[in-house]
């Protein structure tokens, strides 16, 4: 009855995401890539190849705007943009700036177009300096947006959530959070008591990573009655045995309750610290 979910889903690609395709089925209706984190089947139809260099300059663009926005919507060309994304920077003929979108022409051949620039809000030229002030802006940016598994619903799950606030900065995680904790300098909590694991918490910096199972948060510090805070993008959790699917970027503390009754902060398995943050 997990119908939030689906198992064939990975994850969502950003417009103009540079992939390598290795192999296409049979019917020629979809290509096997490679992208930044995944190996994955995607519809031909959302693929339009290009020249090796027009490749690179959306794998490595020199000039390009981080979109700073929850989300960003390019209605005119229909193309939706994640927090994080790059999108390159193009000049018009008078040599006013804008934005370069990835269009599909005629024969699935990419078709580069010069878009108008997005508002100021909306992107920061380059990525963002890493400071904790621009991490925790980041991080409650998409604060209420809904969840969605893989990039399902618009939205995003845990771990891409933390990709992309990290992303803006210019840190690249790995996509899920078990190889996101792989990638961390870990403070481990396995074996410790509750009390021992809140005073690590208390020790850790904002906009650390908070690892159980299957989840990943990022630390906010302590509330004025010295609660660690967390911010995450959570689909569930268990209340009186019962399951409550809350579905979106919440602000919580540590004590909601998984399936066997047990508080998260009783079931983390270590504090990820990703770089030394200003």
């Amino acid at each position: 009855d997990a119908v939030h979910y689906d198992a064939l889903q990975g994850t969502v690609l950003d417009p103009g995401e540079a992939v390598l395709v290795l192999h296409r089925s049979r019917d020629g209706r979809y290509a096997f890539v490679e992208t930044r984190d995944y190996r994955g089947w995607v519809d031909m139809n959302a693929i339009a190849e290009t020249d090796a260099e027009t490749w690179h300059s959306f794998a490595a663009p020199k000039e390009f705007f981080t979109v700073t926005a929850a989300q960003l919507c390019i209605e005119d060309a229909e193309l939706l943009y994640q927090l994080g994304a790059k999108i390159p920077i193009g000049s018009r003929a008078d040599g006013s700036r804008c934005i370069l979108l990835p269009m599909r022409g005629a024969g699935g051949r990419l078709h580069v177009q010069k878009f108008p620039m997005p508002g100021a809000n909306a992107v920061a030229e380059g990525r963002l300096p890493l400071t904790h002030n621009n991490l925790i802006r980041l991080a409650f940016l998409p604060l209420g947006m809904e969840y969605g598994w893989g990039g399902a619903n618009e939205g995003m799950d845990c771990s891409s959530y933390v990709q992309n606030i990290y992303r803006a900065m210019g840190i690249e995680l790995p996509r899920d959070a078990e190889l996101q904790e792989k990638a961390c300098t870990l403070v481990p909590l396995t074996g410790l008591t509750r009390e021992e694991r809140y005073l690590r918490i208390a020790e850790a910096p904002p906009g650390a990573l908070l690892f159980r199972p299957g989840h990943v948060m990022l630390y906010l510090g302590q509330d004025a009655g010295g609660t660690p805070l967390v911010i995450h993008d959570i689909s569930s959790y268990y209340e009186g045995g019962e399951k409550q699917y809350i579905r979106k970027v919440v602000v919580s503390h540590l004590d909601f309750l998984n399936a066997r009754g047990a508080a998260a902060i009783d079931t983390l398995d270590a504090i990820g610290l990703v770089v030394p943050a200003r």
